[in-house]
């Protein structure tokens, strides 16, 4: 995991454009997986990442891979996604290729029992007014995906979810 996260890293200090999809280690991605002896506790969590960025989409999808995660990468989809399945937990990202997500949860103020929003512009007027609105917990970007499964993990083991 801290091979991953040292690889991401430096990928946010190359100043890259962050719609690219930064190349992962295969050795990495191995490292990740949790051994098959450790029990898969929370494997019937529902999580809903909503992530337009395809390169973050995939290393969120690599830290939950216990999880049975559904990824959406606009408000429409994560809207329509919200509209037909229930979700224990919400992950999204603030700003999206059609919006904000304040668009989402104006439809759905209440999508889950957990919601956990991240963001790289934490200091944005529109993001703390929802944040204000909703009282929803964030991540700043970049952040390790380690931070994030932590974070995850927190919220999985709260009575209402377990």
């Amino acid at each position: 995991m801290e091979e991953l996260e040292n690889h991401i890293k430096r990928w946010f200090e190359s100043g890259k454009d962050s719609l690219r999809v930064p190349m992962l280690p295969v050795r990495s991605q191995l490292q990740m997986r949790r051994p098959f002896s450790t029990p898969l506790t929370y494997k019937t969590m529902r999580i809903l990442l909503i992530e337009d960025n395809p390169g973050l989409r995939k290393i969120y999808l690599l830290a939950l891979d216990d999880y049975e995660v559904t990824s959406a990468t606009t408000a429409a989809e994560a809207k329509l996604m919200l509209g037909r399945h229930q979700f224990d937990i919400v992950l999204s990202d603030f700003n999206l290729t059609d919006g904000t997500s304040a668009k989402v949860f104006e439809q759905f103020p209440c999508p889950a029992p957990h919601v956990l929003l991240m963001t790289g512009a934490s200091d944005d007027p529109q993001f703390r007014q929802m944040i204000s609105r909703f009282g929803f917990p964030f991540l700043a970007k970049p952040f390790p995906p380690s931070v994030l499964r932590q974070r995850i993990e927190e919220m999985a083991a709260q009575p209402n979810l377990a």
